[in-house]
């Protein structure tokens, strides 16, 4: 089955990208393709591709968060919304694509035609596929938010991908999920199936889940009061959720939604006295305001110092692995496995608690990573992955643009959320 999975990711690639992909585009995918070998991965991002399509059917949002996101296999195969290439232009029409130096995210290319007389898609994040090769070691997982109503829905076409291959095994931990969430894991050896309770639920501890777990891919569902709303939005309104282009076209991502992000005022002053308002901008909003310990003390006085720039502050943990990475390549070190451990170890909220080594900050410190670099990184506790990032910004904008469009509707809708 992955074989044959593969080869639609590959089928995909040629059919947006034409005969003759870019470089960067079928090397990338190449480079995936090597990395996730021997894990199922290739399967449970098409089955979330699957998902996604279900809902758009249905006229129903979902987020997915975790590896996914950053996975241009991913994309491909319809997993997720997010494009980990740098910036460019793709025609939905011939395929012909254009990459754009000098532009941090493909939301702020400027609309364009191509000359077949198509409009351009605009893609690329610029998300590197380190940060997913390490997540794949600790295996293949999804968190999955959705609608109430259409929930039961995705747990199916999950389970109908998997039949006659695998059993999808519901699961319940020694821990108390919160309401309108369920937990299952993919048994592709269902020799080594566990015991299971009377109505076929795997009731164990965490102890011994991890002891028998082997790589096998799971999936977490979360009912979203968010989404319902969403749902309540476009059925009030009589209006499909927007697209991408419609949120990226539109002054709604001047609004900065101030109340749904923390971070401090002064931070959201700044970005709307601006005078260019990028969605690269915003979104680094949506990510430092999901993160740890960035806005104690240390990031607050280093931009209100005027010691750096708000955008030069980390705000996802890809961040950190351009950084230090960056600093390698341009001493012409081609090995950037330190930098990649660094990045870990934001995630795993290390720094504060254990600092970051003397001799490796000496090391970057000569490399030319600032110090006031390393001061930011040992105040945070965690950083949040981009991909994840922009799949939220994008409903964070959903709902702005309900509120901007139709006001009425939203204050009705969002009410019943608050009660």
């Amino acid at each position: 089955m992955n074989s044959k999975l593969w080869k639609q990711a590959y089928d995909r690639l040629f059919s947006i990208y034409g005969k003759n992909p870019p470089k960067i585009c079928l090397h990338r995918l190449e480079e995936e393709e090597r990395i996730l070998s021997g894990t199922d991965a290739i399967g449970l991002f098409t089955v979330m591709g699957r998902i996604r399509e279900e809902a758009r059917r249905q006229n129903t949002a979902v987020i997915i968060t975790g590896t996914i996101n950053s996975c241009f296999t991913a994309w491909l195969v319809g997993g997720t919304v997010v494009n980990p290439l740098p910036p460019h232009y793709v025609c939905p029409n011939c395929g012909k694509s254009e990459f754009v130096a000098g532009v941090k995210d493909g939301f702020d290319l400027p609309p364009k035609k191509c000359f077949c007389g198509a409009t351009l898609s605009r893609e690329g994040h610029s998300i590197p596929y380190q940060g997913f090769a390490e997540s794949i070691k600790r295996g293949t997982g999804v968190h999955i938010c959705v609608s109430t109503k259409f929930k039961p829905i995705a747990v199916s076409t999950v389970r109908a991908f998997y039949e006659g291959v695998a059993l999808l095994l519901p699961i319940k931990m020694d821990y108390n999920l919160p309401p309108g969430w369920e937990e299952y894991i993919v048994l592709k050896d269902q020799n080594r199936c566990p015991p299971l309770s009377e109505n076929g639920v795997w009731e164990t501890d965490i102890t011994t889940y991890l002891s028998w777990y082997k790589n096998e891919s799971t999936f977490m569902f979360e009912s979203s009061p968010q989404l319902d709303c969403l749902e309540a939005l476009s059925k009030e309104t009589r209006k499909p959720l927007p697209t991408t282009d419609d949120l990226i076209n539109t002054p709604v991502i001047r609004s900065l939604y101030k109340e749904i992000y923390s971070v401090p005022p002064f931070i959201t002053d700044y970005i709307l006295g601006d005078t260019q308002i990028t969605c690269d901008k915003v979104m680094r909003i949506s990510g430092a305001s999901r993160s740890v310990g960035m806005w104690e003390d240390y990031g607050c006085n280093a931009v209100r110092t005027d010691l750096v720039d708000f955008c030069d502050l980390p705000a996802y943990r890809e961040d950190v692995l351009d950084t230090f990475s960056n600093a390698l390549i341009q001493n012409n070190i081609s090995d950037i496995s330190l930098a990649v451990q660094v990045m870990e170890n934001v995630r795993k909220g290390k720094y504060p608690d254990w600092k970051l080594r003397k001799s490796t900050e000496a090391y970057f410190s000569h490399l030319g990573v600032p110090a006031w670099y390393f001061e930011c990184l040992s105040k945070t506790g965690y950083l949040f992955p981009k991909g994840s990032s922009v799949e939220l910004f994008l409903i964070d904008l959903t709902f702005e643009w309900y509120r901007i469009n139709y006001p009425a509707e939203f204050a009705q809708c969002t009410a019943k959320i608050k009660d």
